[in-house]
């Protein structure tokens, strides 16, 4: 009987075989993903922390988690969409494939919007692995200058401009939270009712309500 792990890592190695990229781009999105789930996890079970402040931590940390895998998701898959577009369209060639294609009778067509190397090319068995393989590096090549760009410059300028914004909002909110204790001190201790006067007079006979 086969080994059912033999199968699975079979399907996976067909899957990325020719698209790398992909492969980088999704198990990236799942550490980020486990990452944050590892955050939360560790601020709940920290007994150290006030209750109060694992309600504020824990949703941060869940949009933080969120704002990182958007941004990499996007900018990286935008890096390798546009970088196999060029390749596969012919803009972005080896120099044995283009010099080829380009004394072809498809050389009008090449580069243009429709037109895909392995389909229109007619390429011979060496050189299409020569493609594949071109194609391959680059697209871990622009998968990887997506990362970077992400992980050192967009990411951490979204997080804080986010973090910035629910700062403002949370410290907004604790304003008014204070003006409101401070409102109601003041309408109880210092601005007597009808209600607090009777219970006045009952342990002060001779006290008065100046109107």
């Amino acid at each position: 009987m086969a080994n059912p792990q033999y199968g699975i890592l079979e399907k996976i190695y067909t899957a990325f075989l020719n698209n790398p990229g992909k492969m980088l781009i999704q198990t990236s999105v799942i550490g980020w993903a486990l990452s944050s789930l590892a955050q939360m996890a560790a601020i709940v079970m920290n007994e150290k922390i006030p209750k109060e402040q694992k309600m504020f931590m824990i949703p941060q940390e869940f949009a933080d988690g969120v704002v990182n895998i958007l941004s990499f998701f996007l900018v990286t898959k935008t890096f390798t969409t546009v970088a196999n577009k060029l390749v596969n369209q012919g803009k972005w060639l080896p120099k044995n494939i283009a010099d080829i294609l380009k004394k072809s009778d498809i050389t009008q067509k090449l580069g243009k919007a429709g037109f895909d190397v392995l389909e229109h090319g007619k390429l011979s068995e060496k050189l299409t692995t020569d493609f594949l393989e071109w194609r391959a590096g680059v697209d871990i090549g622009a998968t990887l200058t997506g990362s970077v760009l992400s992980c050192n410059l967009i990411t951490p300028l979204l997080r804080n401009l986010y973090a910035s914004k629910r700062q403002h909002g949370s410290i907004a909110r604790m304003n008014d939270k204070n003006e409101r204790r401070n409102s109601e001190f003041v309408n109880t201790y210092f601005r007597p009712t009808m209600a607090t006067f009777r219970g006045q007079t009952s342990i002060y006979p001779k006290a008065y309500l100046k109107i």
